[in-house]
């Protein structure tokens, strides 16, 4: 960017770098520099019942095994956990600094926790409602035909 290139040589850098395997590379998904725009792949955030199963796991190897061949095995076992991760499209925003995109980041990602527990919590009480309602129409219902079947009797 800096050495003025065009932006369209540029996104075929990245994809012959990708192509070569290069690791930075690999993680960019697209470049929108009208936007001043990058989208990176990036791991999803492990959560705290991933690290304590690892854990457990690594403390039950420990037993069984030496500690030569302890190494290697959790080694490879963090390279395919890193691998059967999902990726996740982070937009990065070039005119910020990294702690404003984080922030941003963050904010999203609470903002979003945040409409979706108030639509949990607004959808079962529109359940609430519409189980009241049916039970209403059934009390209703029974009351036509008790009225009904009063009057084929007179």
């Amino acid at each position: 960017v800096a050495s003025q290139i065009d932006w369209g040589n540029l996104w075929k850098e990245v994809k012959r770098q990708q192509r070569l395997g290069h690791p930075i590379a690999q993680h960019i998904h697209a470049m929108n520099l009208e936007k001043n725009e990058l989208q990176l792949l990036l791991s999803a955030p492990t959560t705290k019942k991933d690290g304590e199963a690892k854990e457990k796991r690594k403390k039950g190897k420990k037993d069984d095994q030496e500690d030569e061949d302890e190494e290697d095995e959790e080694e490879s076992e963090e390279e395919e956990e890193e691998e059967d991760r999902t990726m996740e499209v982070v937009p990065l925003d070039l005119s910020l600094s990294s702690h404003a995109n984080i922030a941003k980041l963050h904010s999203k990602r609470k903002e979003t926790r945040e409409k979706t527990s108030r639509t949990m919590t607004h959808a079962e009480v529109a359940v609430k409602q519409a189980e009241k309602k049916a039970q209403q129409d059934l009390q209703k219902f029974k009351l036509k035909q008790t009225i009904r079947q009063v009057r084929q009797n007179w």
